[in-house]
């Protein structure tokens, strides 16, 4: 089953991403729409691909640091392998 985010964890992972869509301007209207969440979806991986192709560790780091534990330990490796 798919756990979604807090508007606290949200919040968090688009300070560290520095992502900004119309989309994610409502916190409440990604809750609602599916149809808002796959346009932001859309968007913020356009965003996240831009931070891989520049090999922005930095970025990768503090989005990494607010996002799952689970993830936290394995970006690095990733990035090795890629």
């Amino acid at each position: 089953m798919q756990q979604g985010l807090t508007r606290d964890q949200f919040e968090r992972l688009r300070l560290a991403s520095g992502h900004a869509c119309s989309y994610c301007e409502s916190f409440e209207l990604l809750q609602t729409s599916r149809e808002a969440r796959a346009g932001h979806n859309l968007f913020a991986t356009t965003d996240a691909l831009d931070i891989v192709v520049r090999r922005d560790q930095t970025a990768m780091a503090a989005i990494y640091a607010a996002a799952s534990p689970r993830y936290r330990t394995r970006w690095r490796r990733w990035l090795e392998d890629v």
